[in-house]
C-alpha cells in the first residue's frame, strides 16, 4: 500500500466532512424510502431509533436511492458541481460514485497499515485502509463494508456490520460476480440485500435473506415466456374439433369496440373494390 498514516488520516477527515455535506442534500422521500426497503424505523422522525440503523439508512439513501427517472443518486447529482472543490474532495467524489458494498473476509492480521482481505463478490484481494480493522479484525472475520477504490489504496466508507459465518458458503455462490452486477441498479440492490441480512436477528430470517442474496438478487431473473395468442381462426378450427368431441369449445378473444369498426370498414373498402356494392 503506497498511501502514508498521514495521508490516509487526510483523507479520512476530507470523506467524513464531505459526507455530512451530502448527508444535507437529502430528501425526506429519499429516507423514507429506504428505512422501508431495509426494514426499519424513520431515523429522523424516531428519535429513539438506534445509532447503527440510523447510519445505515442515511447511507443507503445516499448511495442507493436513485430518484424516479433519472437513476442517478445524491452523489451522483452532487458532483455535477464539483469543479471548485478541492482536489481531495474531488478524487473522493469519484471514488464514491462507483463504492459497492461487499462481504470482505480477513485474510491475515493487519501488519503495519492495512489489512490484507478477500473481496467475496468481487473474488480478488485488498489491501484495505481502516484503522479500526487494522486493530481489530482477526483472520476469518467476516465484515459487510462498503469500499472505495481510490488510485493509492481502497478505503471502507459506511457502516461495518458483522456477517454470520453461516451465509458465507450461500454468498460465495454468487461471486464473482460480473462486472454488469455492479450497475448503479443491481449495485443498490445488492447493499439493501445484504444490509438487510446483517441487521436481521432471528436465524430463519438470515438464511432466507442469505437465500436471496446467493440466488435472487445479483442474478438475472429468469422471464416466463408468454403464451402466444390464440388468433380467430385457429379458435374456430379447434371449436369445431372439440364439437365433433362434445366438449366445450375454448373462448375466442374478446374484440374491442374499436377493434370491429375498423375491420368493418376494412371489409367494405374490400366489397367496393371487387364491385359488389
Amino acid at each position: 500500500m503506497s498511501v502514508t498514516i498521514e495521508r490516509y488520516d487526510e483523507l479520512r477527515a476530507a470523506h467524513d466532512a464531505l459526507t455530512l455535506r451530502l448527508y444535507k442534500t437529502l430528501s425526506q422521500r429519499a429516507i423514507d424510502e429506504m428505512a422501508t426497503r431495509l426494514g426499519v424505523r424513520d431515523p429522523k422522525r424516531t428519535p429513539g431509533a438506534p445509532d447503527v440503523e440510523r447510519a445505515i439508512v442515511l447511507d443507503s439513501a445516499l448511495y442507493d436511492y436513485s430518484v424516479p427517472g433519472t437513476n442517478t443518486n445524491a452523489i451522483a447529482r452532487f458532483a455535477k458541481h464539483s469543479a471548485e472543490l478541492p482536489a481531495d474532495e474531488r478524487l473522493l467524489l469519484a471514488a464514491m460514485k462507483s463504492a459497492r458494498v461487499t462481504v470482505l473476509e480477513v485474510t491475515a492480521r493487519a501488519s503495519d497499515f492495512g489489512v490484507p482481505v478477500r473481496d467475496v463478490l468481487a473474488g480478488e484481494a485488498l489491501l484495505l485502509a481502516d484503522r479500526g480493522l487494522s486493530e481489530a479484525g482477526e483472520p476469518g472475520d467476516l465484515v459487510l463494508m462498503r469500499v472505495l477504490r481510490l488510485e493509492d489504496c481502497a478505503m471502507s466508507t459506511g457502516v461495518p456490520l458483522v456477517v454470520p459465518r453461516f451465509a458465507l458458503t450461500l454468498i460465495q455462490r454468487a461471486g464473482p460476480l460480473p462486472a454488469t452486477a455492479w450497475a448503479p441498479k443491481p449495485r443498490a440492490l445488492v447493499a439493501t440485500s445484504l444490509h438487510r441480512l446483517a441487521l436481521c436477528t432471528e436465524e430463519e430470517v438470515k438464511a432466507r435473506l442469505a437465500t436471496m442474496v446467493a440466488l435472487n438478487s445479483v442474478q438475472p431473473r429468469v422471464m416466463r415466456a408468454r403464451r402466444p395468442r390464440q388468433s380467430a381462426a385457429g379458435c374456430a378450427r379447434r371449436a369445431r374439433l372439440h364439437r365433433s368431441h362434445d366438449v366445450a369449445p375454448p373462448r375466442a378473444p374478446a374484440r374491442s369496440a374499436l377493434g370491429m369498426r375498423q375491420r368493418r370498414r376494412a371489409a367494405d373498402r374490400g366489397a367496393t373494390l371487387r364491385g359488389d356494392r
